[in-house]
């Protein structure tokens, strides 16, 4: 019997790349990007993707993304969501600039930010604790410390 990995969705900048940095942590983990996902045939792709890293990691960091939240929810895979509150914008705004994303991804992140949440906040599926972060010092790191 193989090994899976446990699947933690969580919004951008709550820290999915840093804790898959090497040495950082005592558990192994892969950060599935968007860019790695086909958009022209995106749930064969990203399955195809979950399948191939999800034995080999303790954990797998999917992006928030709605589209991966309902088809892991038709998957009937089980996973946690981790999302900030609303009024944490600014801090994640400045997070973003700060680590150097593109002024485009930054652009994009300010004009839907509101709406990205609303759709973590209505997401329902029983397979899926929610963590919600309601300070700008609680990564993903502090929740695998909680859950581990």
């Amino acid at each position: 019997m193989s090994r899976k990995a446990s699947i933690l969705a969580a919004f951008p900048g709550s820290g999915k790349s840093f804790a898959c940095r090497d040495g950082m942590h005592p558990y192994s983990c892969y950060n599935i990007l968007l860019g790695e996902i086909d958009e022209n045939n995106f749930e064969e792709s990203f399955q195809k993707l979950l399948d191939e890293v999800r034995s080999n990691f303790n954990y797998v960091f999917v992006p928030s993304d709605i589209r991966i939240l309902e088809y892991l929810k038709k998957e009937q895979m089980h996973f946690r969501l981790f999302y900030p509150t609303p009024w944490l914008k600014s801090e994640f705004m400045l997070r973003y600039k700060e680590r150097g994303d593109s002024e485009e991804f930054q652009q994009m992140m300010d004009e839907n930010f509101d709406r990205l949440i609303e759709e973590c906040e209505n997401f329902s599926y029983t397979g899926c604790p929610k963590n919600i972060s309601h300070c700008t010092c609680y990564y993903v790191t502090n929740l695998l410390n909680e859950i581990v």
